[in-house]
């Protein structure tokens, strides 16, 4: 603690990555829980070093003031992770989004050279309408099996 807060983010660093490597981010705070009866609460703990000792002393002092306190004395340090955006996989079909598809799947069709009439052109449209954005164009042939990439 003497060495200041980048030193102790750097040591809470260490044992963060190798439970959750690759999530660890400068950005994230770093809480205290002020006392061992104190439940769910906690500080964020400050960056500046007087403050940072401060702080610490405060917590020291009042686990002095219970009997064994400091003999059983644990720092309890925890760390925020936000949860990621939850992803909708699938979307829904409008009339707009098939009939935006229909041609990139005819094309598609032609380039494999398959046979398909309007009903199976149709339910490859509707099943690449519901894709999101982002995804690979996929055509699945219920005819074969496997799957098709545009």
């Amino acid at each position: 603690v003497a060495e200041g807060y980048g030193v102790l983010s750097a040591k809470v660093e260490e044992p963060f990555s190798s439970k959750l490597p690759g999530q660890w981010r400068t950005e994230f705070d770093i809480y205290v829980k002020p006392s061992n009866n104190a439940k769910q609460k906690f500080e964020v703990i400050f960056q500046e070093r007087t403050a940072l000792q401060s702080q610490l002393q405060k917590i020291w002092d009042r686990a002095r003031l219970r009997h064994n306190g400091q003999a059983a004395f644990e720092l309890e340090l925890v760390i925020y992770v936000p949860k990621p955006e939850a992803q909708s996989t699938l979307r829904r079909a409008s009339a707009a989004c098939i009939q935006e598809q229909l041609p990139s799947v005819a094309a598609f069709l032609r380039e494999q050279q398959v046979e398909a009439g309007p009903a199976s052109q149709r339910y490859m449209a509707v099943t690449q309408a519901r894709l999101p954005d982002e995804a690979p164009k996929t055509i699945l042939e219920t005819s074969r099996s496997g799957s098709y990439n545009i």
